[in-house]
Protein backbone atom coordinates (compact mmCIF):
# COMPACT_ATOMS: atom_id res chain seq x y z
CA UNK A 1 0.00 0.00 0.00
CA UNK A 2 3.33 2.32 0.60
CA UNK A 3 4.12 2.51 -3.31
CA UNK A 4 0.55 3.04 -4.21
CA UNK A 5 0.18 5.94 -2.49
CA UNK A 6 3.87 7.10 -2.90
CA UNK A 7 4.75 6.47 -6.24
CA UNK A 8 1.54 4.81 -7.72
CA UNK A 9 -1.80 5.22 -8.58
CA UNK A 10 -2.51 6.85 -5.08
CA UNK A 11 -2.00 10.65 -5.96
CA UNK A 12 -1.94 11.85 -9.72
CA UNK A 13 1.06 13.72 -8.92
CA UNK A 14 3.51 10.24 -8.64
CA UNK A 15 2.44 9.43 -12.36
CA UNK A 16 2.60 12.93 -13.88
CA UNK A 17 6.27 13.68 -12.98
CA UNK A 18 6.96 10.89 -15.56
CA UNK A 19 6.04 13.18 -18.76
CA UNK A 20 9.25 14.44 -19.75
CA UNK A 21 10.22 10.54 -19.77
CA UNK A 22 7.37 9.97 -21.80
CA UNK A 23 7.75 13.04 -24.37
CA UNK A 24 11.76 12.10 -24.42
CA UNK A 25 10.47 7.92 -25.99
CA UNK A 26 8.27 9.68 -28.59
CA UNK A 27 11.16 11.79 -29.54
CA UNK A 28 13.24 8.90 -29.40
CA UNK A 29 11.71 7.29 -32.17
CA UNK A 30 10.58 9.84 -34.08
CA UNK A 31 14.08 10.20 -34.52
CA UNK A 32 15.00 6.86 -35.33
CA UNK A 33 11.90 6.92 -37.98
CA UNK A 34 12.85 9.88 -39.32
CA UNK A 35 16.53 9.04 -39.75
CA UNK A 36 15.84 6.05 -41.88
CA UNK A 37 18.74 4.09 -41.23
CA UNK A 38 19.35 0.15 -41.25
CA UNK A 39 22.32 0.25 -38.68
CA UNK A 40 20.64 -0.82 -35.05
CA UNK A 41 20.21 1.77 -32.38
CA UNK A 42 19.51 1.68 -28.74
CA UNK A 43 18.61 4.37 -26.26
CA UNK A 44 18.91 3.42 -22.59
CA UNK A 45 17.80 4.71 -19.17
CA UNK A 46 18.31 3.59 -15.78
CA UNK A 47 16.15 4.36 -12.40
CA UNK A 48 15.02 2.70 -8.95
CA UNK A 49 11.21 1.53 -8.37
CA UNK A 50 10.42 4.75 -7.81
CA UNK A 51 10.78 5.88 -11.44
CA UNK A 52 9.60 2.95 -12.74
CA UNK A 53 6.49 2.06 -10.89
CA UNK A 54 5.31 6.14 -11.63
CA UNK A 55 5.90 4.84 -15.28
CA UNK A 56 4.00 1.73 -14.92
CA UNK A 57 1.24 4.37 -13.43
CA UNK A 58 1.49 6.66 -16.29
CA UNK A 59 1.03 3.89 -18.69
CA UNK A 60 -2.06 2.40 -17.11
CA UNK A 61 -0.89 -0.79 -16.26
CA UNK A 62 -1.75 -3.11 -13.52
CA UNK A 63 -4.42 -0.29 -12.28
CA UNK A 64 -7.58 -2.17 -10.02
CA UNK A 65 -11.24 -0.96 -10.39
CA UNK A 66 -11.21 -0.05 -6.56
CA UNK A 67 -8.71 2.45 -5.02
CA UNK A 68 -6.54 1.19 -2.36
CA UNK A 69 -7.37 2.32 0.38
CA UNK A 70 -7.85 0.76 4.25
CA UNK A 71 -11.30 0.86 4.15
CA UNK A 72 -11.62 -1.62 1.51
CA UNK A 73 -8.75 -4.13 2.93
CA UNK A 74 -11.28 -7.16 2.98
CA UNK A 75 -12.43 -6.54 -0.60
CA UNK A 76 -9.09 -6.10 -2.10
CA UNK A 77 -7.77 -9.40 -0.14
CA UNK A 78 -10.72 -11.15 -1.79
CA UNK A 79 -10.64 -10.34 -4.93
CA UNK A 80 -7.25 -10.95 -7.32
CA UNK A 81 -5.89 -7.74 -7.27
CA UNK A 82 -3.62 -6.40 -10.40
CA UNK A 83 -1.23 -4.01 -8.59
CA UNK A 84 1.35 -6.33 -6.80
CA UNK A 85 4.52 -4.16 -6.41
CA UNK A 86 6.50 -7.26 -5.60
CA UNK A 87 5.65 -8.76 -9.45
CA UNK A 88 5.89 -5.32 -11.08
CA UNK A 89 9.17 -3.77 -9.74
CA UNK A 90 10.89 -6.75 -7.54
CA UNK A 91 14.85 -5.97 -7.51
CA UNK A 92 16.31 -5.27 -10.98
CA UNK A 93 12.80 -4.84 -12.40
CA UNK A 94 13.24 -3.07 -15.61
CA UNK A 95 10.42 -1.93 -18.23
CA UNK A 96 11.75 -2.26 -22.01
CA UNK A 97 10.53 -0.27 -25.19
CA UNK A 98 11.47 -1.85 -28.58
CA UNK A 99 10.37 -0.37 -32.04
CA UNK A 100 10.48 -2.58 -35.04
CA UNK A 101 10.20 -1.77 -38.73
CA UNK A 102 8.22 -3.99 -41.14
CA UNK A 103 9.16 -3.22 -44.86
CA UNK A 104 6.21 -3.60 -47.30
CA UNK A 105 5.74 -1.97 -50.70
CA UNK A 106 4.17 0.45 -49.32
CA UNK A 107 6.92 1.93 -47.03
CA UNK A 108 8.27 1.10 -43.77
CA UNK A 109 5.96 0.49 -41.14
CA UNK A 110 6.92 0.78 -37.18
CA UNK A 111 4.82 -1.19 -34.11
CA UNK A 112 6.40 -0.66 -30.40
CA UNK A 113 6.33 -3.37 -27.56
CA UNK A 114 6.85 -2.82 -24.36
CA UNK A 115 7.81 -5.66 -21.82
CA UNK A 116 8.00 -5.36 -18.21
CA UNK A 117 11.09 -7.43 -16.28
CA UNK A 118 11.10 -10.03 -19.61
CA UNK A 119 7.25 -10.07 -20.21
CA UNK A 120 5.55 -8.89 -22.92
CA UNK A 121 2.83 -6.38 -21.98
CA UNK A 122 -0.40 -5.66 -23.44
CA UNK A 123 -0.96 -2.14 -23.43
CA UNK A 124 -4.29 -0.77 -21.42
CA UNK A 125 -6.64 0.87 -24.29
CA UNK A 126 -4.49 -0.06 -27.19
CA UNK A 127 -5.14 -3.89 -26.32
CA UNK A 128 -2.39 -4.71 -28.52
CA UNK A 129 1.29 -6.06 -27.87
CA UNK A 130 2.76 -5.30 -30.62
CA UNK A 131 1.10 -1.64 -31.72
CA UNK A 132 1.39 0.31 -34.53
CA UNK A 133 3.71 3.32 -33.91
CA UNK A 134 1.11 5.81 -35.15
CA UNK A 135 -1.39 4.43 -32.38
CA UNK A 136 1.19 4.22 -29.48
CA UNK A 137 2.28 8.09 -30.26
CA UNK A 138 -1.54 9.36 -30.23
CA UNK A 139 -2.09 7.23 -27.14
CA UNK A 140 0.60 8.58 -25.11
CA UNK A 141 0.06 12.00 -26.50
CA UNK A 142 -3.14 12.26 -25.48
CA UNK A 143 -2.24 10.85 -22.23
CA UNK A 144 -0.14 13.75 -22.09
CA UNK A 145 -2.41 16.29 -23.04
CA UNK A 146 -4.66 15.39 -20.31
CA UNK A 147 -2.07 16.78 -17.78
CA UNK A 148 -2.42 20.55 -16.29
CA UNK A 149 -5.37 21.04 -18.82
CA UNK A 150 -3.62 20.08 -21.92
CA UNK A 151 -0.20 22.12 -21.53
CA UNK A 152 1.38 18.94 -21.92
CA UNK A 153 3.28 18.99 -18.34
CA UNK A 154 5.07 22.35 -18.80
CA UNK A 155 3.80 23.17 -15.20
CA UNK A 156 4.88 19.70 -13.69
CA UNK A 157 8.33 19.32 -15.96
CA UNK A 158 9.78 22.68 -16.95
Amino acid sequence: MKHYFKTGYGHRINYELMCSLVVNLLEKFDKVIAKKSHKPSIVLRFGHAETLIPLISFLGLFKDELAMISDNYEELVSINRHWRTAMMAPFSGNIVFVMYKEKDEDGDNFYVSAALNGFLLELPELECVFCPYHEFKTHLEGKLNDLEEGKKCQKICY
